[in-house]
C-alpha cells in the first residue's frame, strides 16, 4: 500500500484434522523493519472452506480487496471482502463475486491506482471439465456489472492473471490455453 507505506499479506489457514474449515487471515507489515503492524486478523471464515486468497490495494480509495475461493455445496465460488487501510472489514464483510452452477476458482485481482475499480478474474470449470476465463469489476459498492467472458474458444483455458497498466484504468488479462485435445 503506497499510501500507507506498508505491506498487507494474506494466507489461508488449514486445519489438518478437518475440525475447523479453512479460513483467510491477514497481517500488515512494516516494510522498513519487517515487523507486524497490529495483530493478525481473520478476514473471512465460516463453515465452508475458504482458500487461495489474493489481495490488491486500491490507491484511489486507500482500501484493499481480498478475493478467494469459497467451497459452497461441493463446488467453488469466488468471494471477496473489502478492507480499509487499517485492515478493518468494510460493509458487512464477505460478498459473492461469482457464484453460479459451474465451479469457479483460482481468483486473481488487480486495482487501478487512479480509479475506484478492481478487476477480479477466475477460472470457471464446466461439467465437461473445460476451463473458461471470466472477470468482473468491483467497486466500493460491490460487483459492478455482469461477468465478462475473456475467451470464446471451445478448448481448455486455465490459470488466469491480471494487472493494471500504469496510472490508467486499463487492465491486462492473460491465461494458459490448451491447444491439443490430447490428455
Amino acid at each position: 500500500a503506497s499510501t500507507q507505506q506498508e505491506f498487507f499479506v494474506t494466507w489461508w489457514n488449514e486445519d489438518q484434522t478437518g475440525a475447523v474449515a479453512s479460513y483467510i487471515s491477514g497481517v500488515r507489515i512494516n516494510p522498513f523493519n519487517a515487523a507486524t503492524v497490529g495483530s493478525t486478523m481473520v478476514l473471512a471464515s465460516g463453515t465452508d472452506q475458504r482458500f487461495l486468497p489474493e489481495i490488491a490495494y486500491n490507491r484511489a480509495r486507500n482500501e484493499y480487496l481480498v478475493v478467494y475461493t469459497l467451497m459452497n455445496a461441493g463446488q467453488g465460488d469466488i468471494w471477496a471482502v473489502r478492507l480499509n487501510a487499517g485492515g478493518t472489514i468494510l460493509d458487512g464483510g464477505e460478498f459473492a463475486v461469482a457464484a453460479w452452477a459451474d465451479s469457479e476458482d483460482t481468483p486473481k485481482v488487480a486495482a487501478s491506482p487512479t480509479a475506484n475499480t478492481w478487476l477480479v478474474v477466475w477460472e470457471s470449470t464446466t461439467v465437461a471439465d473445460a476451463g473458461e476465463i471470466y472477470g468482473r469489476f468491483v467497486t466500493h459498492l460491490g460487483v459492478d456489472g455482469a461477468p465478462i467472458q475473456f475467451d470464446g474458444y471451445d478448448i481448455n483455458e486455465r490459470l488466469p492473471a491480471v494487472s493494471c497498466i500504469g496510472e490508467s484504468s486499463r487492465f491486462f488479462v492473460s491465461w494458459s490455453q490448451q491447444y491439443s485435445g490430447l490428455t
